[in-house]
Order: C-alpha cells, then structure tokens, then sequence
C-alpha cells in the first residue's frame, strides 16, 4: 500500500509476546487433563525479539515429560529451549535416540480423572481441585502441613490469576501468621527500633487487606555519615606529610 497511508515496518523492531502463548497453551493443557501433550514449537527467524516476561519454572507441574521447547528456524532446525531457565537462550545440541520419548507417571484422582506427574523419582505434589482455598485457622506456625498448603493456594493462583488478589493477600498473610517464606514474601533484618516499628505498620496494612504497598510519607531516610570529621583527619595527615618532607630537607 502506497501514498499517506502506507506504513512502514523495520523488522529488527517487531516484536511478539511468546510469553503469554507458552503460557496459556500450559494451563489450558492441565486443566482439561488430555492423554496427550503440547509439543511447544515456535517457527521464527528472530526469536530475540520474543517478548518473555520471565521463565515458566512456576508452570512446572503443568508438563512433567519435558522442560524443553522449540524454535524452528530459517533454516528448517530445531532449536531447543528450556522452559524453567533463560527461555530465549538456545540450549546445547543433546544426542538423544528419541526426540519426543519421554514418559510420565499416571496418578488416578478419587473422581476417576487422571494427572500425570514427573517419572523421575522425586516427591510431586497435586491439587484435589484447581481452586484452593485454606481458611485462617488452618495456618500453624512453622507447620509442614500448611507449607503444603500456602504452596497449594500459590498454585492455584498461578492457574486460575483472576483471583490473584484475594489470594495474594492470603499468601502474605498465612506467610506472617506461619513465618514460612512463599514467592510473595520475604523478610527484612532491621537496624533499630524506628525502623522496625514502620515495617511493623506496613505489615499490619498488609494483613488488612491494603494492598498498595506504597510507603508515602513513612520513609524512614537513613542519614549519611558527617564527612566533616573525614576531611579534618584528611587535612591532618596531609600536614604531617608536610612537615615531614621539610624535616628531611633541613
């Protein structure tokens, strides 16, 4: 198309949002728990231009056979590519006698339904159902069990983001209530009491229910250091220099 309203495309400048396509394309796949699964293969011949948010090491448990992806290029190959780590990075050339081989393990739910977890000999752990829920006073302070849980509720939130809000204020709540870390927490070691006690406000917003974590007029600034005693000390020694050079002259 010619003339005013032509457009015009510098190819080293599109880019497309593979992320949410990968992304997508897991989730729907372990939700309708299909007896087959999704060779992932991206046919492009500028992969660096992908969009990636971040790997998909959260999205594990949605496919146990493998943690590789592909991209055909223009040269008819393909490339493999981690899911779990630095996606956009081509990974080495791997001999294998076959490609798309790998097995799973089959787990039978009480409704008769089927998941499929890793066959490599390490624990896995399964949701009963996609939505979870844990109430308040299930929460035990350094508890296994609701480990188990606050990782549940995490998952679910993964697979179902529109109750992501509710739920990331659970994560940080039964987090502070268990004082077991998840993805949405972390802890802070303090200096002084000042600043313990401004953490220990934003934490009690935080468990309100006030997500906005914006700190307004609460910033504690730390002062820096007086310079002035640095360049006295500094002056100092440049005298004694001083009169130590004369001292050799005379």
């Amino acid at each position: 198309m010619g003339g005013k309203n032509s457009i015009k495309v510098n190819p080293s400048k599109v880019v497309f949002f593979l992320d949410r396509a990968i992304r997508t394309t897991l989730v729907n796949t372990y939700k309708e728990k299909a007896t087959t699964y999704p060779i992932i293969v991206v046919v492009t011949d500028s992969i660096e231009n992908a969009v990636m948010d971040n790997d998909f090491s959260d999205l594990k448990f949605t496919f146990p056979e493998s943690n590789v992806f592909y991209h055909l290029n223009k040269e008819g190959i393909l490339k493999e590519h981690s899911l779990t780590e630095h996606p956009l990075k081509e990974l080495p050339e791997a001999k294998r006698a076959c490609k798309f081989c790998e097995t799973v393990l089959e787990y039978q739910r009480s409704d008769g339904s089927m998941t499929y977890i890793p066959d490599n000999n390490t624990s896995s752990i399964l949701l009963k159902k996609d939505i979870f829920s844990v109430s308040k006073s299930e929460i035990k302070e350094k508890n296994w069990q609701t480990a188990l849980q606050i990782n549940g509720l995490r998952t679910s939130q993964i697979l179902h983001p529109g109750i992501s809000e509710k739920n990331w204020i659970n994560l940080v709540q039964y987090s502070f209530i268990s004082k077991i870390m998840n993805p949405t927490t972390s802890y802070l070691v303090v200096e002084n009491e000042a600043q313990k006690a401004i953490l220990k406000k934003k934490q009690e917003q935080v468990l309100s229910g006030n997500t906005s974590l914006d700190l307004g007029e609460d910033v504690l600034r730390m002062s820096e250091p007086n310079v002035i005693p640095f360049i006295l000390l500094f002056g100092l020694l440049l005298w004694l220099r001083a009169q130590r050079k004369r001292k050799l002259i005379s």
